[in-house]
């Protein structure tokens, strides 16, 4: 007869690994969770802000310093003269790009990303250059719209849709050839 403690350590030895293996395997999960868990949704502020004390850059016009710029909804209401708590700053037109390509719609939120960072860098306005399905534009322009994130207004590129909303032009459908 084999004595019980002969099996013992080597089964202590197992529950170790076992336990071991186990907890990394729920650390693995834990990170995984928390890296891939989308942030919570942006919030739009209200519209509307006054900038005080800071230079205008109007291009092809020069710079004015020192200004109260007053902000309603989406324009500039007025710009006048003062010092302000934005002593350094500058303001300036947003910017255009016009070859953009929004990312297809995921669970991870990636087009509100795009869109917050566009904003970020000073780009009011793009023009999508187009994707493979025609997809990715119209949730990001939607969300814009009704307010459900911030970011840029958006448009297609004159290839991707005509006056009706139809596909146009000898790029629309690769299929066609041109004649």
């Amino acid at each position: 007869m084999v004595s019980a403690t002969v099996y013992a350590a080597p089964m202590k030895i197992a529950i170790r690994i076992v336990i071991g293996l186990a907890l990394a395997v729920a650390a693995l999960v834990l990170v995984l969770y928390i890296a891939l868990v989308p942030p919570a949704p942006l919030g739009v502020p209200e519209p509307g802000a006054v900038l005080s004390g800071v230079t205008v850059i109007n291009p092809g016009h020069g710079r004015e310093a020192n200004r109260l710029v007053r902000v309603e909804g989406e324009t500039i209401a007025s710009a006048g003269g003062t010092t302000g708590e934005y002593s350094g700053a500058f303001v300036l037109p947003g910017l255009i790009d016009m070859h953009t390509h929004f990312p297809p719609p995921s669970a991870l939120g990636n087009t509100e990303h795009f869109a917050l960072l566009f904003l970020y860098h000073g780009v009011t306005t793009v023009r999508h250059a187009g994707d493979l399905d025609g997809t990715t534009t119209e949730p990001a322009r939607q969300g814009v719209r009704s307010g459900a994130f911030p970011g840029p207004r958006a448009g297609p590129s004159s290839m991707e849709t005509g006056p009706r909303g139809r596909t146009r032009g000898r790029f629309a459908n690769p299929r066609r050839r041109a004649r």
